[in-house]
């Protein structure tokens, strides 16, 4: 987004937003009158246009609630500019169920984007509103100002100082010369704080030097003392060790050693834990592995077949010896004539005949799904116990082949052990000789005691050797330095003096007059000193025409040190006489009793609500509404 260094607004709707419940749009042009009675809605306009660019009404109030409207729950803003290049563009900000949105010319933007193309808040509104300097920065008003005052260029300094004082500063580094004024107090007062150390290091010195010889004397005695008591306990260690002996036999050691190390034994491959493992998994598979019926349901269903055909045998059997004269037909439900009965009888026998031959092939196909399955059962445990047989005895051999290995490594590591114990007799034979565990320690304590004396000897031998250090000619540099640094600081609060004057000359407005620091200079301190001045008054005793008159110098002086041409509403405008002419758009604001609020450009028809309207005096009559 590309800074926005102009523009004018041309049209605004809202709705939503304070007094606005349903939608109203306004039109502006160069100089614009915004009219009503109290409260008609004047002052909300304003903050419209303030809230569309930064979220926050004119003067920066950030409680949202403030803003909406009593009866809607959503803000809707639409504003309409013309930027200095002649592009329309449309702003809009809407906020509904407490969610944000912005965009520009229909595309989505933050608001850290609105700050880029229109400036940070406190930019936009100490130009837009011209009592949001001072009524709402206040203090803050010093670090907006310092943050846009121009660069003063080193050199342009520099020419307005004394020639020494030029050539002084003429290779220093004054980007910050409140940094540097500082930095030179604090070293000159270290400088001064080191000759006080000067003058104790030469009394301490001599100190030093009696002091050394002494300890040096005395280290010299306690190391003479230390290898007295070590002689003894080495002549002990030794008397009677043949070393050499010792130191051969040790060798001899050392090499079965390694060689029984080359020769160390294969651990047990993964391979074959791998092949022990898979096996048992196979075992307590078959272990738990049992037969399953492959005839089971056709012996069901034959079974089945079997009793029914047996049932209804017994159906038909009963059936035939009841058939007799005047019994009831199973067919037709009728007594049965004389004549009908043989017919019936011969017709029972002919199907029992057939149930019968059918009972007497499910018994033949029963006995054969039952020689089936026995055969099969017999079949898969002859099978199982041979699977069980075979996988028993590759568990067996693998677990020997495991063991085999793992008792080779026990041997192994068991004849390492020896030989180490072994080295370990004759290294201690070596180290100890014929000293016991105490005396040893006790000879250990004194060769270190004897070390740390020989390492403290030699450091005071150095100490004493070196030449020591002429404090007079150092106490003499530190007092040149003291000279040179002071009359650095006597330029650099002449530099800085010379360039905040050139720095605050930017500040120049006609009738206010704005101070941010005062320079003291006998340190070239900055102290803050933030004065707010309109035809020498102090602003707060200002009265309220007064007061706008001042905002209006500092809003044109914003738009002179942030280059931005923003337009400018001027609120009560009705209490300031002869408003001076502004270059850039302004819209102004009036109390007219009992009258809607309405908006009306010079040079165009004023809405019906304005004909009552009347309009401040302004410097140039061709800016005055043809309907006013």
């Amino acid at each position: 987004m590309e800074k926005i260094s102009g523009f004018q607004i041309t049209s605004l709707s809202v709705s939503g937003f304070k007094c606005f419940r349903e939608e109203q749009t306004f039109d502006f042009g160069p100089v614009s009158f915004v009219t009503g009675a109290n409260h008609a809605g004047k002052t909300s306009v304003a903050d419209a246009i303030a809230f569309a660019v930064t979220g926050q009404d004119r003067f920066g109030g950030a409680h949202i609630d403030k803003l909406y409207c009593e009866t809607l729950p959503d803000i809707e803003i639409h504003l309409w500019i013309k930027d200095d290049k002649g592009v329309s563009h449309e702003l809009v900000r809407t906020r509904k169920r407490d969610k944000m949105q912005v965009t520009w010319d229909g595309y989505a933007i933050r608001q850290a984007d609105l700050a880029r193309m229109f400036g940070e808040r406190d930019e936009f509104l100490s130009i837009f509103n011209p009592l949001y300097f001072i009524e709402t920065l206040g203090n803050d008003g010093q670090t907006l100002l310092q943050k846009n005052l121009p660069l003063i260029d080193h050199k342009a300094v520099l020419e307005r100082l004394a020639e020494p004082e030029q050539t002084l500063l003429e290779n220093v580094s004054l980007l910050s010369p409140e940094t540097f004024l500082k930095t030179m107090r604090e070293e000159i007062r270290d400088l001064e704080e080191g000759k006080l150390v000067l003058e104790g290091q030469k009394v301490q010195l001599l100190r030093q030097q009696k002091e050394n010889r002494e300890a040096i004397s005395q280290g010299k005695e306690q190391l003479a003392q230390l290898e007295a008591q070590i002689s003894i306990l080495e002549q002990k260690r030794e008397a009677g060790i043949d070393r050499p002996a010792l130191e051969k036999q040790l060798e001899g050691l050392h090499q079965r050693y390694e060689e029984l190390l080359r020769d160390k034994p294969e651990e047990v491959p993964p391979e074959l834990l791998e092949q022990l493992r898979q096996a048992e998994l196979a075992q307590e598979r078959l272990r738990v592995k049992s037969y399953e019926g492959k005839f089971t349901a056709a012996l069901a269903e034959t079974q089945a077949a079997l009793q029914a055909a047996a049932a209804e045998h017994k159906q038909v059997s009963v059936l035939l010896s009841r058939t007799q004269p005047g019994a009831i037909c199973p067919t037709c439900k009728q007594p049965l004539p004389a004549d009908a009965v043989a017919q019936a009888q011969e017709n029972l026998r002919k199907k029992l005949g057939e149930v019968t031959s059918r009972g007497q092939g499910l018994r033949s196909q029963l006995n054969d799904l039952t020689a089936l399955e026995k055969q099969a059962q017999e079949t898969f445990e002859q099978f199982h116990k041979e699977d069980v047989e075979k996988n028993a005895a590759l568990l067996a051999r693998l677990h020997g082949q495991r063991a085999k290995m793992e008792q080779e490594l026990r041997e192994h590591g068991e004849a390492l052990s020896a030989l180490d114990s072994q080295i370990q007799g004759h290294n201690a034979s070596l180290t100890y000789g014929n000293l016991d565990d105490e005396e040893m320690r006790r000879l250990s304590e004194l060769h270190a005691r004897k070390q740390e004396a020989e390492e403290e000897l030699a450091a005071l031998e150095k100490v004493a050797a070196r030449p020591g250090p002429d404090l007079d000619a150092r106490e003499k540099e530190v007092d040149e330095l003291i000279r040179q640094k002071k009359l650095l600081m006597s330029a650099a609060v002449n530099y800085l003096a010379v360039r905040n004057e050139l720095s605050f000359a930017s500040l120049s407005m006609p009738q206010v007059k704005i101070s941010l620091y005062d320079l003291v200079k006998t340190t070239g301190e900055l102290k803050s000193a933030f004065r707010f001045q309109f035809n020498g008054r102090d602003y707060r005793r200002l009265s309220h025409s007064e007061k706008l008159r001042a905002g209006l110098e500092v809003s044109q002086l914003m738009k002179r040190l942030t280059g931005r041409r923003y337009p400018v509403f001027i609120d009560d405008v009705e209490s300031i006489t002869g408003l001076p002419k502004l270059p850039d758009q302004i819209l102004l604001a009036r109390v007219v009793p009992n009258a809607p609020l309405s908006v009306v450009t010079p040079g165009q028809s004023a809405p019906a609500p304005l004909k009552k309207a009347s309009y401040p005096k302004i410097q140039s009559k061709s800016d005055l509404p043809k309907t006013a």
